[in-house]
Parts: C-alpha cells; structure tokens; sequence
C-alpha cells in the first residue's frame, strides 16, 4: 500500500503514524538510521539535459546522507528538530524505494528547508527538476544560493528557477550577478551560460540577447546564445546572432570561427569566403589559419590548404598545425615532403594511428619499403587503424614472395587482439576473423592451400562461421566457374540478414577472381528474395557495368536513389555511369556535385568529376580532378583515366609512365588494359 502524505502545522510533510513501528522511540528510530546509512553518501550532476553544473544527491539514489544532513546545520538545532530532519529524509528514501518521487521531493525538500543543510538542498533541486515541479525547484534554489551566497553555480540555479517560474526580470537580474560571480574570464561565462540556456532550453535565449545590452562586451553574450541556437537546431537564428557579434567587434574572431564552422555544413563557399577575408585581415592569425586550412581540406582543396598551412606550419612547437600539415601534404600527393613529417609523428608516438597508416602509405608509394614496414609497426593494438594496417603489411611482404614473415606477423597481430581486455566477443571474433582471412589469403598466393586448410580446420567454431573465410576455403581448388558458384551458394544460411553477408562475401571473393558474371547471378539471386535491399542493389548495379549491362545498372542505382534520394555512393556511380555512357552529362554533373557535398575527400568521386568534365570536353579541369584522385589513390581505374586526359592534352610521356606503374600493381586490369591499346 502506497504511503499517504499528510501535511502539518509546519507545512512539512509526514505521514500517518501508523506506517510506523509502535514500539520503538523516534530517537531510536533516528540512531537506527545513522548506523544505517553512514558512509552511504553519493553524489551525481544533473541530468544531461540540464546540463548545470549543481551537484546534487543521486535523485535515484535511496541513501541520501543523513549524517551530512545535520552535522552542516548552522543552528545546531535540539535533538527533537534532528529527529524531525532523520524522519522526513528516511521517509524521502523509502519513497523513492517504491518509486513515489513526489513524496520523496516533498520530504527531502522540507528537511533541506529544516536543517539549511546544503547537500539535502542540492537533492532537493535535482528532485524538483526531474518532477519538473517550478515551484520546489524555487524553494530549492533560494534555499541554495541563500546557503552558498557567492556560489555562481547556485546563483544560476536560481535563475533557472526563477526562469521556469515566468519570473523574467528577476531572473535575468539572478544571471546577471552569475555571470559576475565567475568573473571576468570569457570562457568561465561562456561555459556558465552555455549551463543554464541547455538547462532552460530555447526560450531562454531571448534572455542571452537582453543581457547583452548590459554587459561590458555583448559579442560574448551574443556568442553564447548563438552557439546555443545552434544546439537547438536553429542555425539561421545562430547565423544571424553571430553576424550581431561581430558587427558590435569587428574584431571579435570566436565568432567568425564559430560561424564559419556553421557555414561549412551548409555554404562551404561562404565559409571559406569568411575565412579568407578575415585572414587577409589577420594575416599572423594561427587559429584563422588553421580553420581555413581545415575548410580547404574537408573541400578536397588540398594544394590550397597546403599553402595556407604552410606558414602555421614552420612553428614546430604547434603539433596540430604540423599534423594536418603534412596530412595535406599527403592528400596533394606530396609524398616525399609528407614521408619525413609523417615518421617524425609516429616516432614521438603522436597520432600513432592515422599518421602511422598514411606514413606507411606515403612510403609504399614512394617504393620505400623499410620505412613503409616500420610505419606499419608503429601502429598500437588499440588504434583504429591497426587492422587494416596489419593486412596493408601482410600484403606487402606477400608481394614481394615474403609469406612466411607475413605469416608470423599476422600470428602475433592476432595473439596481441586477444590478449586486450577491451571489446566484446563479437567485436574480437570480427577482428579475428579478418586477420585469418589475410592469413588464407597468404597461403592461397603461395599456393599452400593444404596448410590454409589444416589453420581454418583449427579455428574456434566461431570463427569458421565468418562469411569471408568460410567463403575462400570452399573455393580452394575449385576451377569451374558453375562449380566455385555453386560451392558457395550451398553454404549460405536460410536467414535472410545473414543469408546477406554471406551474399555480398561471396560476390567479392568471385569479383576478385576474375568471376564476374558469377558474382553478378549470385546477387541477382537474393534480390528475388529482398528487391529493395540497398546493398544488394548497389552490389548488383556494379557488376552489371562492366558485364555490359548499362541499362541494369542504371535501373538499380535509380532505384537506390528513389528510396534513399541522398544514398551518395548511388549518385557518384549514377554520375559516373551517365557519364562513361557519355550522354545526359549536366545531370552527371549534378548528381556527382552532390555527392561530392557527402565525400569531398573520395578519390573515386573526384574520379568521376574529372571524367564528366572530359566527356564535356573540358581538359584542364578534367586534369585538375583526375590527378587530385590519382594522388590520393593510384588506383587502376583512376590512372586509366588520368593517364588518358594527359594523352589527349600532349603529356605523352608521363601518361605511360602511369599507365606503367599502375599496370606494375595491377597487371590482370582491363581499363588499363583498354586504354594502353586504344591509345598507342
């Protein structure tokens, strides 16, 4: 039976004696309680969408301090009042046992109020806020900032409050002495400010903007709501607060970076138009620079961004201007000026991950294999780019006929996974299982499939059920294109999710082998059983092209568009496809420019950009893109691609040394293939 409240002379809540034990004495009772509850205190912040800083008693926490709760009371009050303050408390506490949240705010709050204890008054503002209970909230907050007068913290409490009570002057006033009580240090009001608006939520902001008119410099108030906008989802009103702050301080740069870093989701040309307006007027400016740059480079501009990061970039002391520095560097294709950046961020143990990958890239492209390997050994267990890295160097040695020490290396790059206590079962069973498939990979190329056998016959069940591995070792030794099929087919799962991994596995590992048609049935056949699935479409709309099935291809990436109009892989291979079919070439245009908004970073849509401006006839950008992506990725197609603009505008002999090296990777491909005959 629920607790019934009642309510006595004092305005306090209790309830009816008969809840409570006859036969003992309230003294007893409260005793009890201490020895109960001592040590027991635990305290928590807001919730997160309140996001003040007050601290609070745990609201579902049932153990709130009752030691705490009078040994603070300033009055050292008779024996019956502590009584009363343990009674209303343990009353709070079973309260909420039994969920009665009301019933707990009511008691804690009137014990706060009893005892002017300050951790019960905290508890007791956490409580009214989760029962969105103004009133109590009020009570709690005067109580705080009476308790804590030079607290900003509970000073903002109170204004909360009072905002939520419609008690607007007061409230602005209660900010405003806030505000002072941090000080004058911008990002101590900015932080507090940024507190209490989340707190109020949207309809404070007008408050933000009023306090401006009072503060000594409104571009910070201004800011700070415009920040808050944005949280909120308005990011015109964001844009337009921001445009007030630095109209009121032209030279107010936190405002230009914030709002430039709004417009680069939306206008990456205005953004950057701000940016180097600003910079032009700033030219020492490290922070202005660096946003450019960072701007420059999310937009694929990587030969601008580099020489804007240049000059940044000379401070050594400065890693984060270095770093992405040399990451430009990189993405211009500037290998053998980002190589000895690069190795000097992982040999200081900076960025160990992505500068390990890159730097190990920028060396595999510059045919510097040692320094490529020791790139790749500086990659910890624990980055994200560890596993691909492992394989990257797996592949590598395989290469270069170096199986066994690819092996070894892969052995212990799996016994190093396992021995990490982060990550679940699932995750270390995937990454298990990509490891092993370089492993089979590896014995496939040397052709010791009896071994590759006898190491997937040894694996954990596990792992004999991943789709990628389980897939190659069904197709060792299988010649017949019919028979490797059909191999494959059989051992696909009745699930429909499942059956799908195992689909598109099986498509990849026939693509790689030369099986395209192949692979081409075997996705065709699972879309009769889920004709809308997205991968499976987009899957089947790649191996439709080069099988000479444009139409098909066309179908299934407009169809992709119709259901998810934004997919941005389906509108870069629709482009692209229009584009090769060397028709409708303005809606090319159109649908690779929107996925280039998506991945301005992608060789392959910089790829497909460069080859609609040449089917358009436009040579000097088509170059332009095309060698941005073959920079980024010498990747068969790209160079096939690059190589054949170069050759049309006269750059004969550096087309085939592309054409050269690519074939050097790549000898089994047919573009490069086509185009070498086509054009010699």
């Amino acid at each position: 039976m629920p607790v019934l409240r009642f309510t006595g002379p004092s305005g306090r809540a209790v309830a009816p004696k008969s809840t409570l034990p006859h036969h003992r004495p309230l003294a007893a009772l409260a005793a009890s309680v201490l020895l109960l509850l001592a040590g027991c205190q635990h305290t928590a912040t807001l919730p997160a969408d309140s996001a003040t800083a007050v601290t609070v008693n745990d609201p579902n926490d049932a153990t709130p301090n009752v030691s705490q709760a009078t040994s603070d009371k300033s009055n050292g009050g008779n024996a019956f009042e502590q009584s009363q303050t343990y009674y209303q408390v343990l009353l709070g506490q079973l309260a909420q046992q039994r969920g009665e949240q009301q019933i707990a705010l009511s008691n804690v709050l009137a014990a706060a109020e009893a005892s002017r204890d300050v951790s019960l008054a905290r508890q007791a503002f956490g409580l009214a806020l989760k029962q969105r209970d103004a009133i109590a909230t009020l009570r709690a907050a005067s109580l705080l900032a009476e308790l804590e007068p030079t607290n900003p913290e509970a000073r903002m409490a109170l204004a909360l409050a009072q905002f939520q009570n419609e008690q607007l002057d007061a409230a602005l006033l209660t900010l405003e002495q806030a505000l002072g009580m941090v000080g004058s240090e911008e990002d101590a009001q900015l932080s507090l400010l940024g507190k209490f608006t989340r707190a109020a939520g949207p309809g404070s902001l007008p408050m933000l903007t009023e306090l401006s008119h009072r503060h000594p410099n409104p571009e910070w108030l201004l800011l700070a709501a415009a920040v808050q906008a944005q949280h909120f989802g308005d990011v015109p009103y964001a844009l337009a607060l921001l445009d007030r702050a630095i109209d009121d301080a032209p030279d107010y740069l936190r405002a230009v970076l914030v709002k430039a870093e709004l417009l680069s989701n939306r206008d990456a040309d205005a953004a950057l138009l701000l940016l180097e307006d600003s910079l032009r007027q700033h030219p020492g400016n490290r922070d202005l620079a660096l946003a450019y740059g960072r701007t420059l480079y999310s937009q694929g501009r990587f030969p601008e961004a580099v020489a804007v990061l240049e000059k940044p970039a000379k401070d050594a002391a400065d890693t984060e201007a270095n770093y992405l520095y040399s990451v430009s560097l990189f993405m211009a294709g500037r290998m053998a000026e980002a190589l000895p950046r690069l190795q000097a961020k992982v040999e200081s143990g900076e960025q160990t991950g992505p500068a390990g990958w890159l730097c190990a890239q920028a060396a595999e492209r510059l045919k510097q294999e040692v320094a490529a390997l020791a790139c790749y050994d500086r990659i910890r267990p624990t980055d994200n780019q560890y596993l691909p890295g492992q394989r990257a160097r797996a592949e590598l040695l395989s290469r270069r006929g170096r199986h066994d020490e690819a092996l070894q290396h892969l052995a212990a790059a799996r016994d190093a996974l396992a021995t990490m206590e982060a990550g679940d079962a699932e995750t270390l069973t995937r990454q298990q299982s990509r490891l092993l498939l370089e492993q089979l990979t590896v014995l496939q190329k040397a052709n010791r499939l009896d071994e590759a056998r006898a190491l997937f016959a040894a694996e954990p069940e596990a792992l004999r059920q991943q789709p990628e591995p389980a897939l190659l070792v069904a197709s060792f030794g299988l010649g017949d294109p019919t028979a490797q099929r059909a191999a494959l087919v059989e051992r696909f799962p009745a699930n429909p999710e499942e059956r799908k991994k195992w689909v598109l596995a099986a498509a990849d590992l026939l693509q790689d082998q030369g099986l395209q048609a192949e692979a081409f049935a075997v996705v065709d056949d699972a879309l009769h059983q889920q004709p809308d699935d997205l991968e499976l479409l987009y899957t089947r709309a790649l191996l439709a092209e080069p099988l000479g099935q444009s139409d098909r291809s066309e179908a299934d990436l407009r169809r992709i568009l119709a259901l998810s109009p934004n997919h941005a892989d389906a509108q870069n291979a629709l482009g692209y496809t229009l584009a090769d079919l060397n028709r409708q070439l303005d809606e090319a245009y159109d649908l690779i420019q929107r996925a280039l908004r998506v991945r301005p970073t992608s060789a392959a849509v910089m790829d497909s950009m460069g080859w609609v401006f040449y089917r358009r006839g436009e040579l000097d950008k088509a170059r332009d893109w095309l060698g941005r992506a073959y920079a980024l990725e010498p990747e068969a197609e790209i160079a096939a691609h690059y190589g054949e603009v170069l050759y049309k505008l006269g750059e004969k002999k550096k087309a085939r040394q592309i054409w050269r090296d690519a074939l050097e990777q790549s000898p089994k491909s047919k573009a490069l293939k086509a185009v070498i005959e086509r054009l010699k």
